[in-house]
């Protein structure tokens, strides 16, 4: 069955490899992304050399516009958001707790794609907790933020 459904402009939020194959996915549907948004560059293995994390390094393979505030509230940064004119937002893994302002933005919110079967081992890390508790099978939970 094929979609007559217009397509989405979806505006990304992810930083880490967990988020690459979800980012890579919607760049490969037929919807549009409009930006991804991420952390920022930050100094990372020995030498403590200033790196691009693996969603920015995606990103500019793809050619998307990057946004990396050091701040979620700062004006800047939501006007540009806002500016991207959004239709959904997507998020894995971005690292910080979106504002209110933030959720406003995309017309139809955003979904949030989170490692683990929620309710159990939710919070910064929780597939070393499901390793950690021994567990044999886990997954990867879909809301609506």
């Amino acid at each position: 069955m094929v979609s007559t459904a217009a397509a989405l402009r979806i505006v990304f939020f992810g930083t880490p490899d967990f988020a690459v194959p979800t980012l890579q996915a919607l760049h490969d549907s037929r919807h549009q992304i409009v930006g991804v948004v991420t952390q920022p560059d930050r100094a990372r293995g020995r030498g403590h050399h200033s790196q691009k994390g693996p969603i920015k390094q995606l990103a500019e393979r793809h050619g998307l516009v990057t946004l990396q505030p050091e701040r979620l509230r700062d004006e800047a940064f939501v006007d540009s958001l806002r500016a991207l004119d959004a239709d959904l937002g997507i998020v894995a893994a971005y690292g910080k707790i979106l504002t209110d302002a933030v959720l406003t933005i995309p017309k139809h919110g955003l979904l949030n794609v989170h490692a683990s079967l929620l309710p159990k081992y939710r919070g910064a890390a929780p597939v070393h907790r499901a390793v950690m508790a021994g567990e044999t099978m886990t997954g990867v939970t879909i809301m609506r933020v």
